[in-house]
């Protein structure tokens, strides 16, 4: 019998990059967006890659700022702090290299540059963006989050225990880059859970009650690339 599916709808970030050697795009993002002034948040641990320092390098003058000191988990005084430094260099092209955490940072102020209403709330009611984001450049060093891929952002609200996930269209990645020389020095533990939690959401996306056929398709391509090469 023929599945009848309901309504649904499938957003993707604007434009992907991948491959070995895809880190080199930056420049090219660069010049297609005429970004003068280009903010890196970046975890501390690849900054200083060979390869990484070159295309930093590459970016000349543009580059105005590398952020480092990005916190596991962010919360909305950590956001708040990047936001600041964000605004005072007046970045117009921001570019996240980590974990989760430092990308869903870059989106949540990437989208507070523009709407200030945003900011003033602390982050918290995506009613108020009413604004595009600054345009964004996620480029993840691990597997699993799919942080590069979705509308979700996640911070802590300490005060009161909490985990709060903010959902906005203007989240999305402008541009993704998927370089594989970023993830070949992980710790092989590092590299197994997230390896598994990427097992996880591509089961998810086909088990769950709103999969869908584009989701069900990249389950299949995600499920066979890792049971090929995850163990070795």
């Amino acid at each position: 019998m023929e599945t009848v599916y309901n309504e649904y709808k499938a957003g993707f970030p604007g434009i992907l990059f991948a491959g070995i050697g895809s880190l080199g795009k930056i420049c090219e993002i660069k010049e297609e967006t005429h970004a003068e002034r280009i903010v890196i948040l970046v975890d501390r641990a690849v900054k200083d890659l060979p390869f990484v320092k070159e295309q930093l390098n590459n970016l000349g003058e543009s580059l105005v700022g590398i952020l480092e000191d990005i916190p596991p988990e962010p919360t909305r005084d950590s956001i708040h702090g990047i936001y600041e430094a964000v605004k005072e260099l007046d970045g117009q092209l921001m570019i996240a290299i980590g974990g989760g955490s430092v990308m869903d940072m870059t989106k949540i102020v990437a989208a507070a540059m523009n709407n200030e209403e945003f900011a003033a709330d602390g982050f918290r009611n995506p009613a108020l963006i009413h604004r595009k984001a600054v345009p964004t450049v996620m480029i993840p060093t691990t597997a699993g989050t799919g942080a590069e891929a979705t509308p979700n952002a996640i911070f802590l609200v300490t005060e009161q225990e909490l985990k709060v996930g903010v959902v906005s269209n203007t989240f999305v990645a402008s541009y993704v880059i998927l370089e594989p020389r970023l993830t070949e020095k992980l710790p092989k533990a590092l590299t197994a859970s997230t390896g598994i939690d990427a097992l996880c959401h591509a089961v998810e996306s086909y088990l769950s009650v709103m999969a869908n056929p584009v989701s069900r398709v990249f389950f299949l391509r995600a499920a066979s690339l890792i049971a090929q090469n995850i163990e070795k």
